[in-house]
């Protein structure tokens, strides 16, 4: 579908609009998104622009090693949250909360099992806009 959307908008010139609820074709296909929530305009702009007024971060996580606590984690980025024992960390500067977290990790030891580095899709932007993420909070406005 995307490539005939592009078929489209390329070759034909046309104007495409849609309501797609799969972020990922929008994100691919879209030169503007118009963001709904419950009928009532929320955002608008291109992917990047929704994802910087939204504040979208990149999220770190890890499994959080055994026998460590959430309090003895070090505090990094802008977020943190306990995922069952994944910890899942929002951060705007990804390089240097992983060199800290890394740091943190070598100095006592321990691995960071199944450690991601996730940029925001146009998904999580959308459910940042409206508030829904999932998770249980462990800190609000960690000081980095």
């Amino acid at each position: 579908m995307a490539f005939w959307i592009d078929d489209i908008k390329n070759d034909l010139g046309i104007t495409v609009l849609m309501v797609e609820h799969d972020m990922t074709l929008v994100s691919r296909v879209s030169d503007r998104v118009l963001a709904l929530n419950y009928g009532e305009v929320i955002a608008q702009g291109t992917p990047a622009q929704l994802a910087a007024s939204a504040g979208a971060a990149t999220v770190v996580s890890f499994r959080v090693p055994d026998g460590v606590g959430v309090a003895d984690l070090p505090t990094v980025g802008d977020d943190a949250r306990l995922a069952g024992a994944m910890a899942e960390i929002r951060t705007r500067d990804a390089t240097r909360d992983l060199h800290v977290l890394t740091t943190w990790a070598l100095d006592r030891g321990v691995d960071l099992d199944d450690i991601t580095l996730t940029r925001p899709s146009l998904e999580d932007v959308y459910l940042d806009l409206v508030g829904e993420r999932g998770g249980e909070p462990v800190r609000s406005q960690v000081a980095g």
